[in-house]
């Protein structure tokens, strides 16, 4: 089951996300539909509670009629309707043990029911009433009209049909409103608003999720290649110093003095080697944390490059190389940490070095721009795919497509080098670079202000 997850797990992050936003699009649907039906419901009863009053005023004033329900009640939900008036079911006061119940014919008159309806609504619901508002529609079996007159007649957004009880003719009346979806969502503006934060709060906790788990598969891979890594870069100087370390036990040193120094020589150098190793990833680690505050001061750009190239002397004469200062002015201080720096031009013209299959030739040029210093680090080198150029600034990435960079090291250098930079202030970028003629690096820096 965890194998299925883990081999699926975006398929199956992308399906959830899918089915949330499904599951919130249609509860507001619902949400919108609901209020829409009671809205239109609630008009239909206001439209259906003026034609009952109007019903009722005129039977009041009609003097047949008033005498005729004088001390009678009338039940109004028994009203009917026929093509000669309307039917009244009335009840005479309570006489023996029963009502009698008495049905009555009355012929009224109709006046102006449409607009009673509209102004009844406009006092009652003002907030139907923006943009065009509410229009009332009057129809029989010949014409439909509106009130107010001459608006569009539609089909959209209108109440059921409410039958007139006091006309001669089967006339029915409607409710038209114009911005019923806005009314909608003032009114379900806080549903809204949840299912919006729901949804972000969501998203945003998946996104979440699913970076720690490519952080959490990046670390676990990141450990493995460390791990060989280091390994196999370990062994070799300890096993150095292990033959040698025989040898010296092998040999009398009181008698043979010249063996002993070549074989404490070999061990000195391994240990070097070891230093060399272990300070790589203790200057990695110290630029990869936050709680170090770094301690920054003037640096001679010439100076310091001068040190570098000092350093690794023995590495430029073995590989036959050429370091050349192209225009790097003396004046030029930079604004950061010594001994970082050091290390991290260490580490550029050593992968120069490193990563060329003839002499290599390692071109180091600056400039400075107001008060930031560009530092240029070319080499004809074996150079990097473009796809890989900001991924080698990750810890631990090395290249190793078509065994073109199959070379020692922790892939720590440039990770370290991006790293610490950053925390002084500067940059670094790969500029260009080509397959077999090399690479251009730039480094940004602030400069020393005295």
């Amino acid at each position: 089951m965890r194998s299925f997850f883990f081999r699926f797990d975006k398929y199956l992050l992308v399906l959830t996300i899918v089915i949330v936003l499904a599951f919130q699009w249609y509860w507001l649907q619902n949400s919108y539909l609901n209020k829409k039906t009671e809205i239109l419901e609630q008009t239909k009863l206001e439209i259906r509670q003026v034609l009952v009053n109007q019903f009722v005023n005129n039977l009041s004033l009609n003097p047949k009629i008033d005498s005729l329900l004088n001390h009678v009640k009338v039940d109004y939900d028994k009203i009917t309707q026929s093509q000669s008036g309307a039917t009244v079911l009335t009840t005479t006061p309570y006489k023996g043990e029963k009502f009698q119940e008495v049905s009555k014919k009355i012929l009224l008159s109709y006046n102006k029911a449409d607009s009673l309806i509209y102004h009844s609504l406009k006092k009652l619901h003002p907030e139907l009433f923006s943009e065009n508002g509410v229009t009332i529609y009057r129809q029989n079996s010949k014409e439909t009209t509106t009130y107010p007159k001459n608006r569009t007649i539609q089909n959209k957004n209108t109440t059921e049909p409410v039958a007139s009880l006091i006309m001669k003719e089967n006339i029915t009346f409607r409710a038209h409103i114009d911005n019923l979806s806005s009314i909608i969502i003032s009114q379900i503006w806080k549903s809204i608003a949840f299912s919006i934060f729901y949804i972000i709060l969501f998203i945003g906790t998946i996104s979440l999720f699913i970076h720690n788990i490519t952080i959490n598969r990046k670390l676990l891979k990141n450990k493995e290649i460390f791990t060989q890594n280091m390994t196999h870069e370990l062994k070799i100087p300890i096993s150095t110093i292990m033959v040698a370390t025989d040898g010296l036990v092998k040999y009398d040193i009181a008698s043979e003095p010249e063996a002993a120094k070549k074989y404490a020589g070999i061990i000195q150098r391994a240990a070097t080697q070891l230093y060399s190793l272990v300070e790589t990833i203790l200057q990695h680690a110290k630029a990869d944390s936050n709680y170090q505050k770094q301690i920054l001061s003037q640096v001679n750009l010439v100076t310091l490059i001068e040190e570098v190239v000092e350093t690794i002397s023995g590495i430029i004469l073995k590989n036959e190389a050429k370091i050349i200062f192209n225009g790097v002015p003396e004046k030029i201080n930079l604004k950061g940490n010594s001994d970082q720096l050091k290390q991290i031009f260490l580490n550029l013209i050593d992968n120069s070095l490193k990563y060329s299959d003839k002499a290599p030739i390692v071109m180091i040029s600056a400039k400075q721009i107001q008060n930031r210093v560009l530092i240029y680090i070319k080499d004809n080198g074996i150079g990097i795919p473009d796809k890989y150029a900001e991924e080698i600034f990750e810890p631990y990435f090395r290249i190793s497509e078509n065994d073109l960079h199959d070379r020692k090291g922790f892939g720590l250098g440039l990770s370290f080098a991006r790293n610490s930079l950053k925390n002084q202030g500067g940059s670094i970028k790969v500029i260009k670079s080509h397959l077999e003629t090399g690479t251009l690096i730039e480094i940004n820096m602030p400069s020393y202000e005295s």
